[in-house]
């Protein structure tokens, strides 16, 4: 049905010029429609010039890889395919990313949520595609250690990785992308295998972090962000450590501190971090590069946000448990708080609020000014 609809517009060859293609979120895009396009893209020898494409959140299977992975497999640098399925079931396997493997000179490619998705087709990936610098496949759970440790021995030029939400995720591979990849970006979040031990394999690395997240990671002690701190403290510019039970002030303050460029600080239901992590922001570093501070579900008060607010200069924006009211004391600077910051608040849900930093300023007591 969708090819009819598509050919009248583009007759065979229309696109043959085009080179970045993104159908993200088009629910109704599946196998028929995009062969249409595709066929619209390509030459008289069925190849087309296509770099990058975002087919995520659409209703293709791994037909449309197995198109795309025989069409453009001299040009594709570049994939995006997140969340494909077709009547609740998802619709990308093995078979389809081996397919993509056609692609020799493929540097990007993210998935997600895709439990057919095995070692398997990593492995292949890694043994056809030398040059990948981003892999992206979260919650694709029935990968395990074998195939990062695999890929990171293969990818000398990976730089970013998204292994999140996947259970068999351990230190292993940890250690294999500290050896032999050149990371900036590590995303793990939900890895509940991962340890200090395996921070610390990964502090050890010689590339410099600038974004790493370890939210639900809840093995992780305040040993793990003083490493990541005193190592990577002159790159490290987001901290992700939201849900991580075991981490406290003495940890952050490290992080605090050291961090020369901090701009994202997550410590989203981390109940045991006070206002004294607040206060290590006077005269830190920190207090003139953050810009995102997260909190929701921390012990931290109204008086130690106020404090903070007057150190941080360049907090652009601050979530808090609505609770922060009940837990401050009545006095002359804050009796009027709640409503003061209910009226900034851009998004409040019932554990949430969430305020702007154009007018943060203004919830300052006079003191503070």
């Amino acid at each position: 049905g969708g090819a009819v609809c598509i050919r009248p517009w583009f007759s065979p060859g229309f696109l043959r010029n085009l080179e970045v293609l993104s159908l993200n979120e088009c629910h109704w895009v599946t196998d028929a429609l995009f062969e249409a396009v595709v066929t619209a893209m390509s030459d008289s020898s069925n190849r087309c010039r296509l770099r990058e494409v975002d087919l995520s959140w659409t209703a293709i299977t791994d037909c449309s890889l197995k198109l795309l992975g025989n069409a453009a497999k001299g040009s594709l640098t570049k994939v995006k395919a997140r969340g494909c399925s077709f009547q609740g079931r998802k619709t990308v396997t093995n078979e389809g990313v081996c397919a993509l493997a056609a692609c020799g000179n493929l540097r990007v490619l993210k998935m997600y949520d895709y439990g057919h998705v095995t070692d398997a087709a990593i492995l292949k990936l890694a043994e056809c595609c030398a040059d990948v610098t981003e892999l992206s496949v979260p919650s694709c759970y029935s990968l395990t250690d074998e195939a990062v440790i695999n890929a990171a021995g293969l990818w000398g030029d990976l730089s970013a990785i998204d292994i999140s939400g996947i259970l068999f995720i351990s230190d292993a591979s940890l250690k294999a992308l500290a050896a032999f990849c050149p990371l900036r970006d590590l995303r793990i979040c939900g890895c509940r295998a991962v340890t200090d031990h395996g921070i610390a394999e990964l502090a050890a690395c010689k590339s410099d972090l600038r974004r790493v997240d370890v939210s639900c990671c809840d093995a992780l002690t305040d040993t793990a962000i003083r490493l990541l701190a005193k190592r990577h403290a002159s790159s490290l510019e987001s901290l992700q450590a939201a849900n991580c039970p075991l981490i406290s002030d003495e940890g952050v303050v490290e992080a605090v501190t050291l961090c020369e460029r901090l701009a994202l600080l997550n410590l989203n239901n981390c109940p045991a971090v006070t206002d004294v992590t607040l206060a290590a922001f006077s005269n830190s570093r920190a207090a003139l590069t953050l810009t995102d501070l997260w909190l929701r579900g921390a012990a931290v008060t109204l008086p130690g946000i106020q404090r903070l607010l007057a150190d941080a200069k360049s907090l652009q924006e601050l979530q808090l448990s609505p609770q922060i009211f009940q837990m401050s004391p009545q006095n002359s600077d804050s009796e009027d708080g709640e409503e003061r910051w209910r009226g900034f608040n851009v998004l409040q849900g019932t554990s949430t609020l969430h305020l702007r930093s154009d007018r943060l300023h203004q919830l300052l007591p006079p003191t503070y000014r």
